[in-house]
């Protein structure tokens, strides 16, 4: 599902895009677990600015609710 920007929450390899071999290098879990954590960073990072503005809070200002 993506968000209001459009970025889709990265899915999972499916069975048959993994050898199990250990031996690719990037692996698609190790491509699919960083695009998660950028997906993840992203997320916090929305929902903080989303708390702030609720709050009115700007850069310059503290929070006042």
């Amino acid at each position: 599902m993506a968000d209001e920007t459009g970025m889709p929450e990265p899915q999972p390899p499916n069975d048959d895009e993994c050898c199990g071999g250990g031996a690719c290098c990037p692996c698609v879990w190790d491509s699919y677990y960083e695009r998660r954590r950028i997906w993840l960073a992203h997320q916090a990072e929305r929902k903080k600015q989303q708390a702030a503005d609720a709050c009115g809070e700007t850069e310059s200002d503290p929070p006042f609710c």
